[in-house]
């Protein structure tokens, strides 16, 4: 955990060390101001994007997703289980048809 905060603070020095000699040239308070809603603003969406990504990883299809080890198997057992369907529903419909005719012939 340490040494990913460490990665993460040597990422970005360079940029906020930029902020810090330009928070010293300029109006101070206005723009420590600036930098103290921008980061809080910023902490917000950080929590909110954190939220999503974990109600993401929770959900159904994402476990379905992950659990999927070859995507071509997948993929035919799917192709088959639909045509199955598309069989079925075609088969319930044909005595519907037949048997509407037999009603309009009376």
């Amino acid at each position: 955990m340490q040494q990913t905060t460490s990665r993460k603070f040597l990422k970005y020095w360079p940029i906020l060390k930029k902020v810090i000699v330009l928070t010293s040239k300029g109006d101070k308070l206005t723009d420590k101001d600036k930098l103290r809603a921008t980061v809080k603003r910023l902490r917000v969406k950080v929590k909110i994007l954190k939220n999503a990504i974990i109600t993401i990883k929770q959900s159904e299809t994402f476990q379905t997703i992950i659990g999927i080890v070859d995507w071509g198997e997948y993929f035919t057992k799917t192709k088959k289980k639909l045509q199955q369907q598309l069989e079925e529903l075609q088969f319930e419909i044909k005595p519907s048809k037949s048997h509407s005719r037999k009603k309009k012939d009376s």
